[in-house]
């Protein structure tokens, strides 16, 4: 049941890249991600695979990554 889990985070994972990639190139206006932001979102999917092992790991991982993808969003907005 596992391996099922993990092959639908995986295909939704390249499903997300495609879309990125067909997007990116209507869109050539529009900022890039900051890199707090990329880590904020590395995080959260990196709690996907934690919250298997361990589930309080997991949620303090996808914590961090949200409070660091909105300390990224703040940060961006206020340099503009």
């Amino acid at each position: 049941m596992e391996i099922g889990y993990i092959g639908i985070t995986f295909f939704v994972l390249l499903l997300v890249f495609a879309f990125y990639l067909v997007f990116k190139k209507k869109a050539r206006d529009q900022k890039e991600f900051s890199n707090l932001g990329l880590l904020g979102i590395a995080l959260v999917v990196v709690s996907m695979f934690f919250n298997e092992i361990s589930q309080p790991i997991g949620y303090v991982i996808m914590g961090s990554g949200v409070i660091v993808a909105v300390i990224g969003a703040f940060k961006e907005k206020k340099e503009e």
